[in-house]
């Protein structure tokens, strides 16, 4: 059963507007208060991108010179062997640390979610337990995965209590 604050009531809704040109305001006014902010966004964001772009196909070097130059300093840039050093370096360091993040947030994630029981699994780090929400659960996708409360991971700890 849900508590209600108006009781028995129906809810209320705001009377209509009946006028035309009220009507009219009603529909165009949230959208020439929001124009300023869409248009700003536009300008900062997407303005900024297509200079950018502009720029990477000019001779620019330190500062900006707006002299279309094309695809040349690409063919140069792709063809600097500092370039291909660097990219490799940001694979075999870039993707090592994002697997061992992912790693470590799956761990820490499958830790903390409670047993089927209801027993919490980290030592009395949430005192609520989240069974309730909706959604697939890696506690029960874990055991296909070769991992399950065998392996000596993790720890039962009391039963949860509305204390």
């Amino acid at each position: 059963m849900t508590a209600s604050l108006t009781a028995d009531k129906k809810p209320q809704n705001p009377p209509r507007r009946t006028s035309a040109s009220a009507a009219l305001a009603d529909r165009w006014i949230p959208k020439l208060v929001l124009a300023p902010s869409v248009l700003i966004a536009l300008v900062f964001v997407y303005g900024f991108i297509g200079i950018t772009g502009y720029l990477s196909l000019s001779e620019s070097r330190l500062m900006p010179r707006y002299v279309f130059a094309g695809f040349d300093r690409y063919k140069q840039f792709f063809a600097n062997d500092v370039w291909w050093t660097s990219a490799a370096n940001l694979g075999w360091f870039g993707i090592p640390f994002i697997g061992i993040c992912v790693f470590l947030g799956l761990f820490f994630v499958a830790r903390d979610l409670p047993l089927p029981d209801g027993a919490l699994v980290y030592r009395d780090r949430h005192r609520v337990a989240v069974d309730s929400e909706p959604g697939p659960r890696p506690r029960e996708s874990l055991p296909r995965l070769g991992l399950d409360e065998r392996a000596g991971w993790a720890i039962r700890t009391r039963p949860f209590s509305a204390s």
